[in-house]
């Protein structure tokens, strides 16, 4: 098995439509006229990651919302130009749907999906290998598995019953775990995630709620819960989505094997208008998941790395701040409290006669911090400055740690 770390290219929430791309549309990337934008966004995404050195990537992932409001010129479009790029990096391209994306008012004929069916290549992706018709696999049990040496990955159509209505009410407003996903899923997980790199499932609407959101959204996927459990029971798996625009890394609940969890910033959609005002730009990912003796040696059930990259118009995409929503790079895989873990550096830093280390130097004393969240790393940081004796961390433009160093403060002085 290859030793390269698997990584996945995330471009989540694109919201394509058909008109302009002024500042008054619902996303950046409008289809009505020259599509200059859109050029530009794909192009330079691609010419981002080859920057790192990266010719191809193992897959692209889209966990939905490809269109704006079932808008079909946006969806066929922007389904166009995800597949050009899958070409460049010659990576798959696996997709699932949104609520954007199923007709779900009925506003375009009877049938929620038709777009997506009617869509080519085929959604949510072609696979060369495949036994059977991964469309139909989707489309009627709710889920589909692509399948390969290095990686696992299942697409769940949370969308599904969207169109519908249950005990009257549209079904529209959350997502779901239908019942058949429900019923078959765990034979098909059992089994295709033996000896993999790793094992992701890709599903649009987010499984545990988000923090920092309105508290009365209540659009998650109902039944996440049994989904969560599931997965649980069978290996260790992230779990990616799309939805909110929200990013975040967490750990969902329950036990020491409950899933990662990964929320994607939206790739296009038009920040301005939504419950977050400017508070996280337009970004896209891509999750370096390492091989499985660096996980083992860190006694990790995963040791992976998220890179980002965030949109600043003029000048394109370029690597993300340490405040722009996600930052530049950051880790996904350790689980540990931030409260033991600061006196753990606290008491460790204090063997330093300067009273200052390099982050290079807490690696080689703890080298999981490369995979300690964000969210989980920015509390240490706020702790170890509450102490006492402060301690300081300084930060490069990508947000991450380069140095920690203790503050003696004076007696008498506060």
């Amino acid at each position: 098995m290859c030793d390269s770390p698997v990584r996945l290219l995330v471009i989540s929430d694109l919201h394509a439509h058909g008109g302009p791309d002024d500042d008054s549309a619902p996303s950046l990337l409008g289809y009505g006229g020259a599509r200059s934008q859109a050029n530009k966004m794909f192009d330079l995404c691609g010419s981002s990651v080859e920057e790192m050195g990266w010719s191809k990537v193992d897959a692209i992932i889209c966990p939905g919302d490809i269109a704006h409001q079932a808008d079909v010129t946006g969806l066929v479009n922007a389904w166009e130009d995800l597949n050009k790029l899958s070409v460049r990096l010659d990576a798959p391209l696996i997709a699932t749907a949104g609520n954007h994306d199923y007709d779900s008012r009925g506003s375009g004929g009877p049938n929620p999906k038709a777009s997506l069916m009617a869509l080519s290549p085929l959604f949510p992706f072609e696979h060369p290998k495949a036994s059977d018709d991964p469309q139909m696999r989707y489309f009627s049990q709710d889920y589909a598995v692509y399948d390969t040496d290095r990686i696992n990955l299942v697409s769940l159509n949370s969308s599904s019953h969207h169109g519908y209505d249950a005990d009257g009410h549209p079904e529209y407003h959350h997502g779901r775990l239908g019942d058949v996903a429900a019923t078959r899923l765990p034979g098909t997980l059992s089994v295709s995630s033996l000896n993999k790199r790793a094992n992701v499932l890709l599903t649009h609407h987010h499984v545990v709620q988000l923090p920092m959101i309105d508290t009365r959204e209540r659009s998650q996927m109902l039944d996440a819960e049994l989904l969560l459990r599931t997965l649980e029971e069978s290996g260790v798996w992230l779990v990616v989505h799309g939805h909110k625009h929200r990013p975040w890394i967490h750990t969902a609940h329950g036990g020491g094997g409950a899933p990662y969890i990964f929320s994607a910033s939206s790739f296009s959609v038009n920040n301005g208008g939504n419950n977050f005002g400017n508070a996280f730009r337009n970004q896209f990912h891509v999750i370096e998941i390492q091989n499985s003796e660096i996980a083992e040696s860190l006694s990790l059930d995963i040791a992976a790395k998220v890179h980002s990259w965030s949109w600043t118009g003029l000048d394109g995409w370029r690597r993300a701040g340490a405040n722009d929503g996600l930052p530049g790079e950051c880790g996904l895989g350790w689980r540990t409290g931030p409260h033991r873990l600061s006196s753990q550096i606290e008491r460790w830093l204090e063997a330093h006669p300067t009273n200052s280390a390099s982050y290079q130097d807490l690696l080689e004393w703890e080298p999981r911090l490369d995979y300690l969240p964000p969210d989980d790393k920015q509390r240490v940081v706020e702790i170890m400055g509450s102490l006492d004796e402060p301690i300081r961390v300084s930060l490069d433009e990508a947000g991450r740690w380069l140095k920690i160093e203790k503050r003696i403060l004076a007696e008498g002085v506060s």
